[in-house]
């Protein structure tokens, strides 16, 4: 890592800075001898180095193999163990603060019911075939959801072409497809 960093680091900042600080004229009023010279030089060689350093750069990195840190937790993984550790604080709430209600109403039942089912699909251990097993299912989960969001894409375009239902409604329901799109892509 180090060598990496060193060879795609700064290159010629302070050299350039030094070049340019070289005053055109000395005291006695004559031109800096060479001074364009030393300008020109330093320029060419930092413009050598960038080119030279910056396209040798993938290459040193696949001489180098470098490789992430096989021990951190992936962020899709991360993302599940906080959602399950939210989703047991909520239960916790409900059985908590809302004893009584969750005996008598049908709203608060319901409520507990999808938070266990939530509960459920996201209990992991968080050890690989449960990592390979969340990941397959979000796959899954995502080309369903796609396909299910492109079947109402087409209908609503089959629909405007019939001219019976008014614009505005059909962009706002284009609108909600784009939204849930985004939220479907950005899990």
């Amino acid at each position: 890592m180090p060598l990496i960093l060193g060879w795609a680091g700064m290159r010629g900042v302070v050299s350039l800075a030094s070049a340019l600080a070289i005053p055109i004229y000395i005291s006695s009023g004559q031109h800096f001898r060479h001074r364009n010279l030393i300008l020109f030089i330093t320029f060419v060689v930092i413009l050598v180095t960038l080119v030279v350093q910056g396209l040798s750069l993938p290459w040193l990195i696949r001489l180098v193999k470098l490789e992430g840190n096989s021990s951190e937790i992936p962020e899709s993984v991360q993302i599940e163990a906080i959602r399950y550790r939210l989703v047991k604080e909520e239960m916790e709430l409900l059985k908590s603060k809302y004893a009584q209600e969750l005996e008598d109403s049908n709203t608060v039942k319901a409520i507990n019911l999808s938070l266990k089912r939530s509960l459920e699909a996201r209990a992991t251990n968080l050890d690989s075939e449960s990592k390979i097993k969340i990941a397959n299912e979000r796959e899954l989960y995502k080309k369903v959801m796609q396909d299910l969001i492109d079947v109402r894409r087409n209908m609503i375009y089959t629909i405007r072409g019939e001219k019976s239902y008014d614009e505005s409604i059909l962009r706002n329901l284009e609108h909600n497809l784009d939204l849930e799109e985004s939220r479907l892509n950005r899990k």
